[in-house]
């Protein structure tokens, strides 16, 4: 399946109860594991993580399965199996450098409470490999990442700021990220938290600076943004 990503009507995000989980890549394969997410009404994060996890590497080895058909004519198993095939070596040589290449253009950031109400962060890479994010404060996927990277170094994001300052960084971090052909403009913010609070988290004035600094492209005003707000 090619690459495909557009400015889609619909987010690259999902939240199934207390777990919100995000996609970067190929917006296809990102609504095909979003709607067996949904379909199958997963809600614990070490079951949506597993989940995710063996649907994308199920998807590369059918990929990758699919090639050998194609090239040698042979089922997959028989040309792991059986080195007698008629096969030419270079032919093999082709397809083993293949299997290294071949990916699934799809990355997820899941993050959420699991069962035991702990906070947790989990990547899950384009080869269906997870690895526990928990203890980094800040995780980026997708092709802004080095974007959204620099600008929280740059001006020293920590895990001990106050949650609105971090709302208004991730909201600053996103539109740096958006300097990639293929990132979008829209943002899409998902809020987690242990304990349900109601009271409005950011000011209404704050919220319509942040959509009208957007809208300009004028980044330099978000430092003064977020002095204000706190």
């Amino acid at each position: 399946m090619p690459s495909y990503e557009f400015e889609s009507l619909e987010p690259k995000m999902v939240c199934r109860n207390r777990v919100g989980i995000g996609f970067a890549g190929s917006s296809l394969y990102a609504d095909i594991i979003e709607r067996t997410v949904t379909k199958e009404k997963l809600e614990d994060f070490d079951k949506i993580v597993e989940n995710i996890s063996k649907k994308i590497k199920n998807e590369r080895k059918n990929n990758i399965n699919n090639e050998i058909k194609r090239r040698t004519g042979v089922d997959p198993d028989d040309f792991y199996t059986n080195p007698s095939l008629p096969i030419p070596e270079g032919v093999r040589s082709r397809i083993y450098r293949l299997m290294k290449r071949k990916i699934v253009d799809c990355r997820c950031l899941v993050a959420g409470f699991d069962e035991e109400n702990k906070a947790r962060l989990t990547v899950i890479n384009h080869e269906g490999d997870s690895v526990d994010a928990t203890n980094f404060n800040r995780i980026s996927i997708g092709s802004g990442m080095p974007f959204s990277t620099i600008y929280f170094d740059q001006f020293d994001y920590n895990a001990d700021i106050e949650l609105k300052e971090a709302l208004i960084f991730s909201f600053e971090a996103k539109k740096w990220a958006e300097a990639p052909t293929g990132v979008g403009s829209k943002t899409d913010i998902i809020l987690l938290r242990k304990i349900d609070q109601t009271e409005s988290l950011l000011k209404a004035k704050t919220v319509k600076e942040l959509k009208k600094i957007a809208r300009n492209k004028d980044l330099s005003n978000f430092s003064n943004l977020r002095k204000n707000e706190l």
